[in-house]
């Protein structure tokens, strides 16, 4: 009986401590403005940069899928998501496009497949009302590690560009324009989607620590059972 119940002791604690090992969120991201310096310390990652299929609307879902990832409008969006062929807006290359949204929102849900520690892109957008054009305007970035941040974007056909990279792993993320209901919204262009090695959660070191610290107590306790 005090073998049975040390035992369920045992599973408890390595239950418990795996659990705090794995939900830690003492999450660190790191932002950058230039790929080049992103390249530096994400020297092995994948790019995603839309040449194909053609130019051509997308069902979302599944969206522009590849490698893996898999683009799609962002929840709340009643829009549609394009290839955009260079000509369209001029930019350098065909793009992915999430635009005409009623709904107040345009973006991107973005699911990576598996868990990585970096991503990185460029992107730009398009608002124009009464015939004048915004220059930018503020694109919300979140994480499903929870993390979330902001970025100015520049106009179409210019696209800027932003890296990060995060302490803590996460295998999704979102790219969000906010505009009025009942209008039709902006455009939300990206290119150039790039993203770290992924990477399995495995538990901290303290974690481990722990675990050991709870195993020596557990033989205690069987051996201490176990005394005339």
């Amino acid at each position: 009986m005090a073998i049975i119940k040390a035992v369920s002791i045992l599973i408890l604690t390595v239950t418990t401590l795996f659990g705090v090992g794995l939900q830690s969120t003492d999450a660190a991201v790191i932002l950058y403005s230039d790929r080049a310096a992103w390249n530096a310390v994400v020297p092995s990652s994948t790019t995603i940069d839309f040449q194909s299929p053609a130019a051509s609307e997308l069902s979302s879902p599944p969206g522009f899928e590849q490698s893996l990832v898999s683009l799609n409008l962002v929840a709340g969006s009643d829009g549609a998501l394009f290839l955009i062929a260079p000509s369209f807006y001029g930019t350098p290359s065909q793009i992915l496009s999430s635009q005409q949204s009623s709904t107040g929102l345009d973006g991107l849900a973005i699911a990576l497949g598996g868990n990585v520690t970096a991503v990185a892109l460029d992107f730009d957008t398009l608002r124009c009302v009464n015939s004048r054009c915004l220059l930018g305007e503020t694109v919300s970035f979140g994480l499903s590690s929870g993390d979330t941040f902001t970025r100015m974007s520049v106009s179409t056909p210019n696209m800027g560009f932003v890296g990060l990279t995060s302490s803590t792993a996460f295998d999704a993320l979102t790219l969000t324009i906010h505009g009025t209901p009942g209008v039709l919204n902006g455009v939300l262009n990206v290119d150039n989607f790039s993203f770290g090695p992924r990477t399995s959660v495995v538990p901290e070191p303290s974690t481990f620590v722990l675990l050991v610290v709870g195993l020596a107590g557990t033989a205690g306790y069987i051996r201490s059972c176990r005394r005339p």
